[in-house]
């Protein structure tokens, strides 16, 4: 296996390198700006798209919706006695719940992501709330620019 963050032993176990950032903070423990830890988690729509990341793509292709569901109802149902006492920062624990809310939003409303998932994570990213921008992309057949038009106005 040749893979970013991902080494292989001569035995063939795979050993991960690097975790990358956790939380509010980066990879190397500079502290994440304001927005970039926020309740959004719009890689949930392009975690499994080798398009937009050919090696996450490649991780978590085979991962279903359903699949997604069930982790981040057992994470939840979890947090409060194997997550969150582990927090010192009570604005990490906030966002982990708020993106944890978040996430079942998002589920709740699977057929709307599947359906739109490049637009609503483009828009996204751009900065627009969740709900906003499945109204919008509704209200304008899934088309991002009629999207973008009405979340500026």
């Amino acid at each position: 296996m040749d893979d970013l963050n991902i080494l292989v032993d001569n035995n063939g176990d795979p050993w991960r390198i690097d975790n990358g950032g956790a939380l509010s903070y980066r990879a190397m423990g500079e502290k994440k700006q304001s927005g970039e830890w926020s309740e959004f988690v719009s890689e949930i729509n392009t975690m499994n798209d080798r398009t937009f990341n050919e090696h996450t793509g490649r991780v978590f292709e085979n991962i279903s919706r359903q699949e997604m569901q069930e982790q981040v109802k057992e994470i939840r149902d979890k947090a409060e006695t194997c997550i969150y006492p582990h927090l010192k920062n009570a604005h990490d624990i906030q966002t982990l719940k708020d993106r944890l809310l978040y996430l079942e939003q998002v589920f709740g409303r699977a057929e709307t992501v599947t359906d739109h998932s490049a637009a609503i994570s483009e828009l996204m990213d751009m900065g627009f709330n969740y709900d906003l921008v499945c109204e919008a992309l509704s209200l304008a057949n899934g088309d991002v620019q009629s999207a973008l038009n009405m979340l500026l106005n």
